[in-house]
């Protein structure tokens, strides 16, 4: 997981300032856009995230790790 330490300790290879990054994480713009994006999920009817579409419909997740899937959706 990626919890305050481990972001410390990656976040100069990431060119991220840890300090900035995590007080700008707990700050209410991150929060109202969180939630934003959550009501927007909701009106959608999305299940859940991640949530993935292709041409305009939601991918099952049970059809997300499935080869055969894939192949058939690349022959459109």
């Amino acid at each position: 997981p990626l919890d305050e330490d481990r972001l410390r300790e990656l976040a100069p290879g990431w060119g991220l300032d840890a300090d900035r990054w995590l007080t700008d994480a707990r700050g209410p713009a991150i929060r109202d856009r969180i939630v934003a994006d959550a009501a927007l999920g909701r009106t959608l009817g999305l299940r859940g995230i991640p949530a993935l579409f292709l041409d305009g419909r939601e991918v099952p997740r049970e059809s997300r790790d499935s080869l055969a899937f894939w192949r058939a959706a690349a022959r459109g």
